[in-house]
């Protein structure tokens, strides 16, 4: 026990590390001298109070400096360099801006192919404007013009071709309209008395 050393020689002699003081109390065997020594071989390597040091230390070096005693922090993921040539630019960052090519590539690409795009659109509307036309037929327009290109050299202005291709078109349908009803009208209504007999 530490009243059994009376003094700092006899307690480090037994490998105490302490003694009891003429006080009675109970002390660090270590002189200042030692202590001193201690302190400047272990700089940097221990806080707070030298001698609380030596006593956790139980007098001996201690082993590293205090900050390769301290664990040192693992890199995140994709925090490590992104390698050689790259700067300061970790991993993390490169493969973000490998993404950010990669789908600016694809947008290029795209675009390239408008192009492509609008004449198949372009052509695919005609095809369908020409099937529409030939369904719904010619246009009134178009049914004068090419009258106009047979008959026309027979009019000086073209308010006669346009007031003679009028007079066709009403002469078209008294012939295709009224005709046939006349022709009806005679065999399925009126009777001829005079060809019955009934009159002779």
């Amino acid at each position: 026990m530490a009243k059994e050393y009376k003094t700092i020689a006899a307690a480090q002699k037994a490998g105490s590390m302490y003694f009891t003081g003429k006080d009675g109390k109970k002390k660090l065997a270590v002189t200042k001298e030692q202590l001193d020594a201690w302190k400047k071989r272990n700089k940097g390597k221990f806080t707070g109070s030298a001698l609380t040091a030596w006593a956790n230390a139980k007098g001996k070096d201690i082993g590293g400096s205090k900050r390769d005693s301290s664990p040192r922090p693992q890199l995140r993921p994709g925090s490590e360099s992104a390698g050689p040539g790259m700067g300061v630019m970790t991993k993390s960052e490169k493969n973000e801006v490998d993404a950010a090519n990669k789908r600016n590539q694809k947008t290029r690409e795209e675009m390239g192919k408008l192009p492509d795009r609008a004449e198949k659109t372009k052509k695919q509307y005609e095809k369908d404007k020409a099937a529409s036309e030939a369904k719904r037929g010619p246009s009134p327009g178009q049914k004068f013009n090419t009258w106009y290109e047979k008959n026309g050299s027979s009019y000086s202005t073209m308010k006669e071709a346009m007031e003679a291709y009028k007079k066709t078109l009403k002469s078209g349908n008294s012939k295709g309209g009224m005709a046939k009803k006349k022709s009806g009208y005679s065999k399925g209504g009126m009777i001829d008395m005079r060809k019955t007999g009934l009159f002779r």
